[in-house]
């Protein structure tokens, strides 16, 4: 019985180190799995705000003629009759809240154009945030470098910008960059991202701002 057990068997020393193995697995397996649906959760956030983008410049000229001649009227509440929030996001009065609890502001400038304020407060990860800093650069707003007019971002050390604030980057669409003192935003490269988003989210809130 001894010897078909030495034969079929496991001994004590052998299944400790099958569970050390296992450990070791485990410790590098989880982190990276965490890491990737991290990254799989901003691809889809960026998706979200790359159509709900969309959406709204289909109907810009609309939205335009629908609010009065004035410098920095929200568009919130006309977006929303227009159906145009997406179902996971909501709306609190002059504000977007999106699925990462970040924050919008959409309205009209006196220029008559569309603006954008993103408010990258909502999350306290800190990686979660650098992530979707750079996405939202990468993903959704430099593949818009023809409609957009300029984009950049600062940080402050108030959520509600009140408190002094810094440019982390500043960059123009195809028609208005090309000067020596304007960079164009289809030239943004990776290094610039990370040095851009890095800079931003070292405060209490990051903002990124565009205007179509």
């Amino acid at each position: 019985m001894s010897e078909e057990f030495n034969q079929n068997g496991r001994s004590m020393i052998e299944m400790l180190g099958v569970l050390a193995i296992v450990g070791i697995l485990t410790v590098g397996v989880i982190p990276q799995f965490s890491k990737a649906m991290r990254q799989y959760k901003v691809i889809r956030y960026a998706e979200e705000y790359t159509l709900f983008i969309r959406d709204i410049l289909i109907y810009k000229r609309e939205l335009l003629k629908a609010v009065p001649q004035s410098a920095h009227y929200s568009l919130a509440e006309y977006i929303e009759r227009a159906g145009l929030i997406p179902q996971s996001w909501k709306r609190i009065s002059t504000m977007i809240i999106d699925s990462q609890q970040n924050r919008a502001h959409i309205f009209v400038r006196d220029t008559r154009r569309l603006a954008f304020d993103f408010y990258l407060d909502g999350n306290t990860n800190r990686h979660l945030k650098l992530d979707i800093c750079m996405a939202m650069l990468q993903k959704v707003i430099r593949p818009m470098h023809e409609e957009i007019y300029s984009a950049y971002i600062y940080s402050t050390a108030a959520e509600d910008g009140s408190a002094p604030s810094y440019s982390t980057g500043t960059w123009y669409g195809d028609s208005h960059c090309g000067s020596s003192s304007r960079k164009c935003l289809s030239h943004i490269s990776a290094p610039d991202i990370i040095k851009a988003c890095t800079s931003c989210i070292a405060e209490r809130t990051c903002v990124l701002v565009f205007d179509l």
